[in-house]
Order: C-alpha cells, then sequence, then structure tokens
C-alpha cells in the first residue's frame, strides 16, 4: 500500500534527521510552544522534516487514511507505521519531547489515535497483531516516563465516559485513556505484558501529582481485582 511505504521512510527520514541533531539541547524554533488550543504551530528551519509533519498536520492526515474502509490488515499496518512513528518523535532528549508533546498537530492526533485503541479494547471490534500490541506497549510506556516532565499536561489524556454502575443507571466520569488500555495487557506474556507492567507502574506514581489519576483507578476501574 503506498501510504504504508511513504509513512515507513517518512519515519526513516524524520529519524535521522533527528539522530543528527541529537547534541543540541533544544529546539530553537520551539522555545514559545503552542498549546493543545493553539494554531499554527513554529517554523522548524533546521528540522525540514519535522516542519513539514507539524506545519502539514500530516499526523492527522495518516489517522483519517487509517479510518478508510480498507480490509483489516491494511487498518492494522497503518496504526503499527503511526506508533513507530511517535515512538521516533518521542525518543530524543526530554527537551524535544516536551516541546513536541505541547504542539497540537503532534497531541491531538495521538489522543485521538489512542482514544481509538481505547474503545476498540472497550468493544472488541478490532483484533490487533503481536507487532501492534508491542509497539502500542512501548509507546505508551515511552509516553508515560515523558509525562513525569510534564505533569500539566495529564489533564488532556483524560476523556469523557459513561459507566454503567450496579444499579443499571449511567454514571459519568473521565477516563484515563493510556491507564485504559494498559490495563487490558496487565496479564499478557512476553514483551507485551512486561511492558506494559512497567507503564502502569508509571501511571500509579503519576498519581502522586494529579489526584484525578489515583481516582480513576481506584473508583472507576477493576485493577485491585485484576491485579
Amino acid at each position: 500500500m503506498a501510504v504504508q511505504n511513504l509513512l515507513d521512510q517518512m519515519t526513516a527520514l524524520i529519524s535521522m534527521e533527528l539522530s543528527a541533531l541529537e547534541q543540541d539541547l533544544v529546539f530553537d524554533s520551539l522555545t514559545q510552544p503552542d498549546s493543545l488550543g493553539g494554531s499554527e504551530p513554529s517554523s522548524l528551519g533546521t528540522n525540514p522534516c519535522l516542519d513539514i509533519l507539524l506545519s502539514e498536520n500530516i499526523l492527522s492526515h495518516v489517522l483519517a487514511a487509517s479510518r478508510m474502509p480498507i480490509s483489516p490488515e491494511h487498518q492494522d499496518t497503518l496504526r503499527l507505521q503511526q506508533l513507530k512513528l511517535y515512538e521516533t518523535l518521542l525518543d530524543q532528549s526530554s527537551s524535544r519531547a516536551k516541546s513536541l508533546l505541547a504542539h497540537q498537530p503532534f497531541l491531538r492526533p495521538l489522543l485521538d489515535l489512542l482514544t481509538e485503541f481505547c474503545q476498540n479494547n472497550d468493544n472488541q471490534t478490532y483484533n490487533m497483531s503481536k507487532d501492534t500490541k508491542v509497539h502500542l506497549m512501548m509507546l505508551l510506556n515511552q509516553l508515560c516516563s515523558r509525562l513525569q516532565d510534564n505533569t500539566d499536561l495529564l489533564e488532556v489524556f483524560f476523556k469523557p465516559a459513561k459507566d454503567q454502575s450496579s444499579s443499571g443507571k449511567q454514571q459519568s466520569g473521565n477516563e484515563f485513556v493510556i491507564f485504559s488500555i494498559l490495563v487490558n495487557f496487565l496479564h499478557s506474556e512476553g514483551k507485551i505484558g512486561s511492558r506494559a507492567r512497567d507503564a502502569l507502574l508509571l501511571c500509579i506514581s503519576l498519581s502522586k501529582t494529579h489526584d484525578g489519576i489515583g481516582e480513576y483507578i481506584a473508583k472507576r476501574t477493576h485493577f485491585c481485582h485484576v491485579s
């Protein structure tokens, strides 16, 4: 599939570009990051591939492509490639990762992709390949590590959700997307389970700085029962 090949090449080019800049302390053009609700990102003149990725909202376009009426195999491959791309972008210095996480063209499609994985787990409508599961756990583990230094961004990883109470009534609340995905892989074997458990521990540690995470884990999940 042409989109898959192009995405794979783009990931390789960005990886090469960021590796070449590994010694830089900061993104010069990202010293004034916009918020999640901001408009256009700053120009990244010294990072042409990343500049195009953000300024042209390519991550959102790729996500849209994965939602098209295509075969489950191609859909899974596109999601896998997206996970690998986010891994590449976050696998740099903490200052670069922090800058990227503060930009709407990066954060918004990432949130939308994770929400899809969360919904698919709940509805059991999407069977992920083993590679996709491995890279999803790798990304969530990586993301939890980055959020340790960016606790002000934790709130955006909550989404509105409704639970069915024991009385049959709907109860409104906010769902911590990262934890909701991870808990489904708690008892998986091999790398998948190992990385899921590591990331869950990081989520629990994040509850020290965000009361909403602790409340969600304690009152709105079955984590204590399954663990």
